[in-house]
């Protein structure tokens, strides 16, 4: 209901400035016609000369650019709403973007692909005194202290490595033990993780998901995951994160991939007890900050390539750790930018490309300069929902970079 209430808005708006621009021609013609003659024509003078393929031409791509932001609206409200219902958008308005109150409200729908989980009670593993353990485990102590003191993602379980082990039996089951101090109590506890795969089709081996279940047990819960069977991409990991270094939780998230989107959970073990750690809003986690910062993928300007680079890098807005809340960043502005492939500058942010993939050129519209890869650009400006950034050449040109975040919906 409040979807189609504020689509319909959205159509009355637009129909009305037509019907405005209409009834405003109407009022110069009559004007015009009652001008004496030589007044006519010299306004008729003064009229601009314009090709009419030229004014069509740039008529029908604004229709286009319009029926897509149209249909982007319709497809993006039902999970916004939910959001604001839940209170993810933060009313703190000390970092914000040039679209004041609409910058988090363009965020691209991940539709009925959520991660589905219930929580389970379960026996408690026990605790693991620090010095009882064997040396392949202060070596996995160790790589996990090394990457959450330098603030990354630790990932300890992949589906994507057994994916191609086609001589495991059916129904298949893989199991893993992370022994580590996840509650900073200074003794060990062990993360279980365990996938039982369903079915696989005999003739090409292909997972058949319908029945796949994830279990992650710590403490005395028990998670569990079953991935939607319509979208699932038969894409699975459980990671190792410290979101604030300073408080008494380590903790650990799944991501899954459903219909291209990537979608986390995120939990802690308080005490004893296993909890939910904050609501993700369905995004996807990529990396943390150590001071309660979770970056985000939806949040981030571009993906991360090389080691030398952050998330932080390229933040345009955050999850709050504390708070729940969405949390607009400047941190990009004023910064210099380091030009990657397909940053082609366009002359206003509607021309950036978004939606399904595309080859980024300078024959898109609006598109009219392509620096060199690594072309150091300053940022002027950010749009969180375009995930798009304002740069100026060193030469002075300025225009929109942005399209990292097409992907098929």
């Amino acid at each position: 209901m409040k979807k189609s209430f504020i689509v319909l808005i959205f159509l009355v708006f637009i129909i009305s400035g037509c019907r405005k621009n209409e009834k405003q021609q109407e009022v110069q013609q009559e004007v015009q016609q009652k001008m004496p003659l030589e007044e006519q024509q010299d306004a008729a003078v003064l009229e601009p000369n314009i090709k009419l393929d030229v004014f069509t031409d740039f008529i029908c791509k604004q229709k286009e650019v319009l029926l897509r932001k149209l249909e982007f609206v319709y497809e993006m409200l039902p999970m916004e709403i939910s959001k604001l219902e839940k209170g993810y958008y933060s009313d703190d308005k000390t970092a914000s973007n040039s679209d004041g109150d609409e910058r988090l409200q363009n965020i691209e729908c991940q539709g009925e692909a959520f991660p589905k989980y219930v929580m389970e009670d379960s026996k408690s593993n026990g605790e693991i005194p620090l010095n009882n353990v064997s040396d392949e485990v202060k070596k996995s102590i160790d790589d996990i202290n090394n990457a959450l003191l330098n603030r990354k993602l630790y990932q300890c379980f992949s589906l994507e490595d057994y994916n191609n082990h086609y001589d495991m039996s059916w129904p298949a089951v893989l199991e893993k033990e992370i022994i580590y101090d996840f509650n900073k109590d200074k003794k060990l506890e062990v993360l279980k993780i365990r996938c039982i795969f369903g079915t696989r089709d005999e003739e090409t081996s292909i997972l058949e998901p319908k029945e796949t279940v994830f279990e992650i047990t710590l403490g005395d819960k028990k998670v569990i995951v079953k991935p939607n069977p319509e979208c699932w991409d038969e894409y699975f990991e459980v990671g190792i994160c410290d979101v604030d270094l300073e408080d008494n939780y380590v903790e650990f998230y799944t991501t899954q991939f459903e219909d291209c989107y990537g979608s986390s959970l995120l939990f802690r073990l308080n005490g004893k007890c296993l909890e939910e750690a904050v609501g993700t809003g369905y995004e996807e986690i990529v990396g943390v900050s150590g001071d309660g910062k979770i970056f985000i993928w939806n949040g981030s300007f571009r993906n991360t390539y090389f080691e030398d680079e952050s998330y932080e890098d390229f933040l345009l807005w955050y999850l709050d750790y504390k708070t729940g809340n969405f949390i607009s960043s400047n941190h990009m502005i004023g910064k210099i930018y380091h030009a990657f492939y397909d940053d082609i500058l366009f002359r206003q942010l509607e021309y950036v490309p978004w939606g399904p993939p595309i080859n980024i050129t300078l024959d898109l519209p609006g598109a009219f300069y392509e620096p060199e890869f690594g072309e150091l650009l300053t940022v002027l400006d950010k749009d969180d929902g375009a995930q798009a950034i304002k740069v100026r050449t060193q030469d002075g040109k300025e225009g929109w970079i942005g399209g990292h975040h097409m992907v098929w919906n």
